[in-house]
């Protein structure tokens, strides 16, 4: 539990950290599957309450900030996607054990809930939904357009794969490549996923292996509004190995990620808060996500519905 994780991690560094504001996070093995800032240090309070908790991939960023300035007043906004083309059951954002992906109802509301947030602030925006939503059209923006926009937010199925599992519904489970085992499902991405796409370059499963090929040096956030998109094999201290890696390694400044499959509705309501509080609420990105986690732990207490999703920096 939370508790014994503060024993185990926290309480040992605790007289390093006394009248200390800020706590810069790189982590290594299985401790890049925890949100340190969700940490309980007692009945209350977490350790985001006291600290300001930064993720960083790597601990010569502190060393080595950069600032653009200089970001496009653009949005890709991606959700509400049709897996089949047609609009199947509900789910969570992870990976259905029948092998198909099925629709995600709050995805389509999400994106409409931001683009609103973003229009009052005169963003230029590109929403993809429904059949729209295909691989080939998320390249042809992101590459035919002179630069990356400054936000690319991905509401959909995501999904990491252990190559150890035992599943034969899909072509990537045996890859032995860890970036080709975790990636996002667009529009029409159940045939890619059974093996049935005409073509491996446009199945509508884009691997974090494509996703590290794209430019994305332009864009300052990427929000990866879907299930376990933070996980990836751990390969000795060279760090994870899937979506986390990708988008850093294409550019993006600013990366939010789940850690595990997260509810629908409620990650929907937390996307939605954040851009309220970074747009309208004039916060930079890590203020305005650490309140947003604040206000979804008062109004969802228990730690599944909120702390999954942590930003990289």
């Amino acid at each position: 539990n939370q508790i014994s994780l503060y024993n185990l991690i926290i309480e040992p560094l605790w007289h390093l950290l006394q009248g200390k504001k800020t706590i810069y996070f790189s982590p290594d093995g299985l401790l890049n599957r925890l949100n340190l800032g969700a940490i309980a240090i007692d009945d209350e309070e977490i350790l985001s309450d006291r600290f300001d908790v930064h993720l960083i991939g790597s601990s010569r960023q502190i060393t080595q900030k950069t600032e653009n300035n200089n970001y496009p007043n653009s949005a890709a906004l991606i959700g509400g996607l049709a897996y089949n083309f047609s609009e199947n059951d509900l789910a969570s954002r992870g990976a259905s054990n029948a092998g198909p992906w099925n629709y995600l109802k709050w995805t389509k509301k999400e994106v409409d809930e931001i683009g609103a947030y973003l229009k009052l602030e005169g963003f230029e925006q590109h929403v993809f939904s429904g059949q729209s939503a295909r691989e080939k059209v998320l390249k042809k923006v992101l590459k035919d357009a002179p630069r990356s926009p400054r936000i690319l937010h991905i509401a959909t199925h995501g999904f990491f794969l252990n190559q150890n599992i035992s599943d034969s519904t899909n072509v990537f489970a045996k890859i032995k490549n860890p970036m080709m085992r975790s990636g996002l499902i667009f529009s029409g991405g159940n045939d890619g996923w059974l093996g049935h796409a005409l073509s491996a370059d446009d199945d509508n499963v884009v691997t974090a292996a494509e996703i590290a090929e794209l430019d994305l040096k332009n864009t300052e956030l990427a929000v990866l509004s879907a299930c376990e998109t933070g996980l990836g094999d751990i390969i000795n201290n060279q760090g994870v190995f899937g979506l986390q890696r990708a988008f850093k390694v294409a550019g993006s400044k600013y990366i939010i990620m789940s850690l595990w499959q997260v509810p629908d509705r409620e990650t929907s309501v937390f996307m939605s808060s954040f851009y309220k509080n970074w747009l309208e609420g004039n916060m930079d990105i890590r203020t305005a996500f650490n309140k947003t986690q604040k206000q979804m732990r008062d109004r969802f207490f228990n730690p599944f519905q909120w702390a999954g999703f942590v930003l990289i920096e």
